[in-house]
């Protein structure tokens, strides 16, 4: 006997899909053409809600009972800070792939049962690491075509949304991105430690950044805002001595005004 929540849907609805794409095609394969108008839809449909009922359900609410345990049970109850910088720090790379989202029914999952997810806040240190980036780039450079690329990006960084900041800034730059996840990872601890103490998470989803502290619950507000503090220091302090290089920049963006100026003087003279 197996129990499944309506927010499994999401995991079950892909899988299903996918498996029913696979019998129609194994079906037409051996139907007739002059049977195939009646016999491929209804065969597909019985064959599918078969699979769907018996295998593909009970093996998705063990997926994410298991996903949830993983996660949560061990990685932040009993991996702690260590999992919390772990997390925050494996995130971007997520956020790059577009995989994150596959995480949405699990959060659900949380909200349902504990009336909110400690999960969330802890992930979102990952944009954070990525405000703090952009700001030790935009300290660092001169070069006019970043600069106009961060004054962009860098706003809406702050509310959460990082993919900017990710495809045009650290992901292109390389170095940038690791000390981004790292300083993720210093605010994703700091939330961790907040959680253990007291636990806590985000009642909602659909917000990130600063526009997450109405979200979290229990009045622990102020431990979001430490830990997205930290985190953004984090970031800005790792990229500005470790991070940014200005051939990196160079190979990206190309010589920065001023300096093309001079260049383009030395080859007329």
């Amino acid at each position: 006997i197996y129990t499944l929540s309506l927010h499994d849907a999401l995991p079950i609805s892909i899988v299903t899909a996918w498996a029913f794409a696979v019998v129609e095609k194994a079906v037409r394969r051996v139907v007739p053409a002059t049977l195939d108008l009646f016999l491929v839809p209804v065969t597909t449909l019985l064959i599918g809600a078969v699979l769907a009922v018996f295998v593909i359900m009970p093996i998705s609410a063990l997926f994410m009972k298991g996903l949830t345990w993983l996660l949560v049970d061990f990685a932040l109850k009993t991996g702690g800070v260590v999992g919390g910088f772990i997390m925050s720090s494996l995130f971007l790379p997520m956020v790059m792939l577009g995989i994150h989202q596959g995480l949405t029914p699990l959060h659900a999952q949380l909200i349902t049962d504990h009336g909110f997810t400690e999960l969330l806040p802890i992930l979102a240190m990952a944009g954070a690491g990525q405000v703090g980036m952009a700001v030790a780039v935009w300290v660092r450079t001169r070069n006019d075509r970043l600069r106009g690329v961060l004054k962009s990006a860098l706003p809406i960084g702050v509310l959460g949304i990082g993919e900017p900041l990710i495809y045009g800034v650290s992901l292109p730059l390389v170095r940038p991105f690791i000390t981004a996840c790292l300083g993720a990872g210093f605010g994703g601890a700091v939330i961790a430690l907040g959680v253990q103490a007291d636990p806590f998470g985000a009642g909602a989803l659909g917000l990130s950044g600063l526009l997450m502290i109405p979200l979290i619950t229990a009045g622990h507000w102020l431990w979001y805002v430490v830990g997205w503090l930290v985190a953004v220091i984090a970031g800005a302090v790792l990229t500005y001595f470790f991070g940014y290089r200005e051939a990196d920049v160079e190979r990206v963006y190309g010589l920065w005004r001023s300096e093309e100026r001079r260049v383009g003087k030395e080859c007329r003279s």
